[in-house]
């Protein structure tokens, strides 16, 4: 009898043992990612990262309005304050995949001599020649910049409001593709028309297998006052 309780009880302690490592790695913090890694350049010069390199080929500044070139809309920019002005960042993009890929997107901000590092901006890409003819449509914003063909390259233009004393000193960038992140792979909902959810809205399980390690950052900095060689 002793015997029994006694392995009674050393299966309940294992038992408890147990659900108490499992409880703590649920509940153990999620690994950090790693930092972005820094890639630096200068007007003139590509710098190179995983899908793409990218090449600063022009910097205007003190500009009160904008007429956009690539976008075939040919919409007239102006500052965002009446007594700022306009920054115009021209860059190179090259595809270096052996596919063609969507000008990555471009979470970029300028810095100016005057101190201030702007965020908001606006982007001059060439856009798709036909659009659906539809009132609830937005011409300006609806439709993603054309495509860059394998080992081709594309130029778009970036375009700041900037104070009238600020000089364009550098221009910062983390550049991703939406085709390239882990959330363009098969996900939890249950297979279904065009990708929709299920009318029942439940979700189906999660797939199987290892989750997608974090991604490459990359932090580009281009200095816009030197400039270099290719």
């Amino acid at each position: 009898m002793k015997t029994l309780l006694r392995l009674r009880w050393l299966g309940t302690l294992a038992l408890v043992s147990t659900c108490a490592i499992v409880m703590a790695q649920d509940q153990a913090p999620p690994i950090p990612p790693r930092p972005p890694r820094l890639v630096m350049g200068r007007i003139g010069t590509w710098v190179r990262t995983p899908t793409a390199q990218y090449r600063v080929v022009g910097v205007k500044s003190g500009q009160k309005s904008y007429k956009q070139q690539f976008n075939q809309d040919h919409r007239k920019l102006h500052p965002g304050f009446g007594s700022d002005r306009l920054a115009v960042v021209e860059l190179e993009i090259q595809n270096l995949q052996d596919r063609p890929i969507f000008p990555p997107v471009f979470m970029a901000a300028l810095v100016a001599s005057d101190g201030a590092r702007t965020t908001d901006f606006m982007l001059d890409a060439r856009q798709q020649s036909f659009l659906e003819e539809s009132g609830r449509l937005d011409r300006r914003g609806g439709h993603m910049p054309a495509e860059i063909g394998a080992n081709q390259i594309m130029k778009v233009a970036l375009i700041f409001s900037v104070s009238a004393e600020g000089k364009p000193t550098s221009l910062e960038f983390a550049p991703e593709n939406f085709r390239d992140m882990p959330f363009g792979q098969p996900g939890r909902f249950r297979p279904g028309t065009a990708g929709t959810a299920p009318p029942d809205g439940q979700l189906g399980p999660r797939p199987a297998g290892p989750r997608m390690p974090p991604m490459d950052a990359v932090r580009v900095v281009m200095d816009l006052t030197t400039r270099g060689r290719s």
